[in-house]
């Protein structure tokens, strides 16, 4: 009998049927491991990135340099999980599975754990990232606009934030 019969089978969180490299703006977060507080610390609403939040920073602005169809908007790093919004232009001579966002998604933080490892001459702390991401496909401006509200505001409101304290 297979080890991975007494596992449940995960539900994806994806939209079922939908092109996720297709034009358009993309909301995610992406959480670090058992939520542990690795990126920094909040005081008074600010965001203060520790040496690892930096590489974070680092990591998230160079994206476009490797998917220039994907521009940056909003993004905000917490202390254990960052938000961001990732626009893809249109697919002009770009394979359109070489910039899917769970390509770009998962290529973002093997980078930043890459550079964690290079930077301390070990193995970044115990396992950094959460296994998948959340997503949400923004649909309109309205859409865009409420999204941009609360990636920047999120800091200030960092001590109701479900991910506070864990």
């Amino acid at each position: 009998m297979n080890d991975q019969t007494n596992f449940p089978k995960r539900k994806s969180p994806r939209l079922v049927g939908y092109d996720y490299a297709r034009e358009g703006a993309y909301s995610i977060t992406v959480c670090t491991h058992e939520r542990i507080n690795h990126f920094g610390q909040i005081t008074n609403g600010i965001m203060y990135l520790n040496a690892i939040g930096m590489i974070v920073n680092t990591c998230w602005n160079e994206i476009p340099i490797h998917y220039p169809s994907v521009e940056l908007d909003a993004f905000v790093i917490m202390p254990n999980h960052l938000h961001g919004i990732l626009v893809f232009d249109d697919l002009v001579s770009v394979s359109a599975h070489s910039r899917s966002l769970g390509v770009i998604v998962s290529t973002f933080k093997a980078a930043v754990t890459r550079r964690i490892a290079k930077l301390t001459l070990t193995e970044p702390p115990t396992r950094l990232w959460q296994r998948n991401y959340y997503d949400h496909i923004i649909r309109n401006e309205a859409d865009l606009n409420r999204i941009r509200e609360y990636v920047m505001s999120n800091p200030e409101r960092w001590q109701e934030d479900r991910f506070y304290g864990m």
